[in-house]
């Protein structure tokens, strides 16, 4: 008698296992910890920018004198491709004009346009940037055959180690018409205002010309085109500015910003179609804004 009930039991706890066991097996396991997903970075980059300057400053010269009129409109084209790791080749376009200026007969039709073509190869050696670059000048309002056209060599240095803020120096050899160095020190900063929506870009720089500027802006006759003004090596201007970049979405954001450029040189005044820069000139303030399309 007990050994039928004990033979019972058994039975019946097995069974309970068996049942207990299919119902497991029949749930689904879910894994608390999923492989994390690989982003796989974009071997390219594009922006496209609309812009309004209401003067425009080339290196601490008016180009289009100091009147309130002289606003620049521009659009920039630009794309950056990451060739391999820590190396990428950048080209672009930059076209403006402006049909209000007081540059008088120096600007047939009253108006100033000018397309610049630039290309540079950059190579992150751990903190350090080292960029060489290639800028082209071409300026269709002026005689036909690019007589004034010009190009540039560009050398630069950036540290990006730092939070908040990036110190540059870029050097550029003008070997086309005005044959002469310019160099620039910068420190540019990103500051974050409201996550990655909003951020404060300060900066400051200053300048050294080696006698390219001088040639180009107080030197030119552009009447016959002669450069008769030698080279004299001097400090250029200190600048300072501040943008602010808002991002609309993940495609456009819009940058207002505000410069001042105060000139430091020695040398004399600059040919009057273009303002005044060197020593006893004025400062010049000016301010402006862009949309931006970046994809």
């Amino acid at each position: 008698m007990k050994s039928t009930a004990l033979t019972s039991l058994i039975a019946a706890i097995g069974s309970l296992a068996v049942l207990t066991s299919s119902a497991f097996a029949g749930e689904v396991v879910v894994d608390k910890n999923p492989p994390i997903e690989q982003k796989v970075e974009k071997w390219w980059s594009a922006d496209l920018s609309f812009g309004y300057d209401s003067m425009y400053v080339f290196r601490g010269v008016s180009v289009l004198g100091t009147s309130a009129s002289d606003g620049l409109i521009w659009t920039n084209l630009s794309g950056t491709y990451n060739v391999i790791t820590n190396l990428s080749i950048t080209t672009g376009v930059w076209w403006a004009n402006s049909y209000n200026q007081s540059g008088g007969a120096n600007y047939p039709g009253g108006f100033y346009n000018e397309l610049d073509a630039y290309a540079s190869v950059t190579y992150s050696a751990g903190p350090v940037d080292l960029s060489v670059g290639y800028i082209y000048y071409n300026y269709p309002y002026l005689a036909p055959g690019g007589l004034y056209d010009t190009h540039e060599i560009t050398l630069g240095l950036a540290y990006t180690a730092l939070p908040y803020v990036t110190p540059s120096l870029t050097m550029y050899y003008d070997c086309g018409r005005y044959q002469g160095w310019y160099g620039e020190l910068r420190v540019d900063g990103e500051i974050p205002v409201y996550g990655d929506i909003i951020t404060l870009n300060p900066s400051f720089w200053t300048s050294v010309d080696f006698g390219s500027v001088r040639k180009a802006f107080a030197g030119e006759n552009l009447t016959t085109g002669a450069v008769d003004l030698g080279g004299t090596a001097g400090f250029n201007d200190i600048g300072v500015g501040l943008k602010a970049v808002i991002k609309v979405n993940e495609v456009i954001s819009v940058s207002p910003y505000v410069k001042a450029s105060f000139p430091i040189g020695t040398g004399t005044a600059i040919n009057a179609n273009y303002g005044q820069h060197f020593n006893g000139s004025s400062e010049k303030v000016w301010a402006g804004t862009n949309v931006t399309f970046s994809f």
